[in-house]
């Protein structure tokens, strides 16, 4: 399959800026045996969905990925965090030391040498944050960030976690489409209302159909089943030109609990992903319990075509 079969034409008009209210009152389509079978709201789901459903949503929350910096000459400088470099996205987020993240740098292009900073103060106090380039790979760059923080009530340089001074200067990382800068309400709307394990730079978008009431009520009718799989920067990554069997994915963790896997042995009922992140940690944890009994060794790592090169054949047995 060719990347041009996946072109099609987006009018402005159908992009969403602001989410929908309440956010259950969003469109939603059904789709059956190959066509469209009727028009609904999301508030109609527990409904339609079957009462034996199992409901996977993707508990990751998203981070506030975006600082925005102004290099020594004066220039602005926009840093939008991808992921750590050599440490887990917990580890990272948890540091009260310098980290390294790998990056994508927006007005770098003169920003060889020096140091890009940002100041902050608030009702905790003052915040720094300085970076620095030291390295870059395929577009990349690798950004050492150092911070401080000066507590309002005492003036003491005070311990805070990496994770916290985003919380305090950081923007949310809006997808580009929809073309506006991000606004404080952002840090309500661009998140699901489970939202619980921070680690994400970019929403599990299908997930932002559904509010709290909507979850009460799907509660009673169906069993609802987390797993965390933290959206990174595959997501912003383009179709390579040509087939898309030769477009590299970039590797994503996901981790579920025990329970979850229990309930994923049940037989007799049905399972229903919200959206892709939940899907694909759904597909690869099938392949990993595949590859798991072919080599009776537990795997921790499925690469992209290793579920139709190798083990494909090996699951009908």
């Amino acid at each position: 399959m060719q990347n041009a079969e996946y072109a099609y034409e987006l009018p402005e008009s159908a992009i969403a800026v602001h989410p929908a209210m309440p956010r259950s009152s969003a469109r939603l389509l059904t789709w059956r045996d190959g066509a469209v079978t009727s028009h609904h709201r999301f508030k109609d789901l527990p409904a339609i969905l079957h009462a034996d459903t199992q409901l996977w949503v993707n508990n990751t929350r998203v981070i506030r990925a975006r600082l925005l910096l102004m290099k020594p000459t004066g220039g602005r400088l926009e840093v939008f965090l991808l992921e750590p470099h050599e440490r887990s996205m917990e580890q990272a987020l948890a540091s009260t030391q310098c980290v390294v993240w790998k990056c994508m740098v927006k007005g770098a292009k003169r920003w060889t040498a020096g140091e890009a900073a940002l100041q902050v103060e608030d009702s905790r106090g003052k915040w720094e944050v300085t970076a620095k380039r030291v390295g870059m790979d395929e577009g990349v760059r690798y950004i050492e960030l150092k911070w401080t923080h000066r507590s309002a009530a005492t003036g003491d340089v005070q311990e805070v976690s990496f994770v916290e001074l985003l919380e305090a200067m950081g923007k949310m990382p809006l997808p580009p489409y929809m073309r506006r800068p991000a606004e404080e309400q952002d840090a309500e709307d661009y998140q699901t209302v489970y939202a619980e394990v921070p680690g994400s730079v970019a929403a599990p978008t299908a997930g932002l159909h559904l509010d709290a009431q909507l979850m009460a009520n799907l509660s009673a009718s169906t069993s609802i089943h987390h797993i965390t799989l933290h959206v990174g920067a595959g997501t912003f990554k383009p179709l390579v030109e040509g087939d898309v069997r030769n477009h590299v994915m970039h590797g994503e963790n996901c981790s579920v609990s025990f329970d979850a896997i229990q309930a994923l042995a049940e037989d007799g009922v049905h399972r229903v992903a919200t959206g892709t992140t939940s899907l694909r940690t759904l597909e690869s944890l099938y392949w990993l319990a595949i590859k798991w009994k072919e080599t009776g060794e537990q795997p921790f790592e499925l690469n992209q075509w290793e579920w139709r090169n190798e083990l494909g054949t090996k699951a009908d047995r």
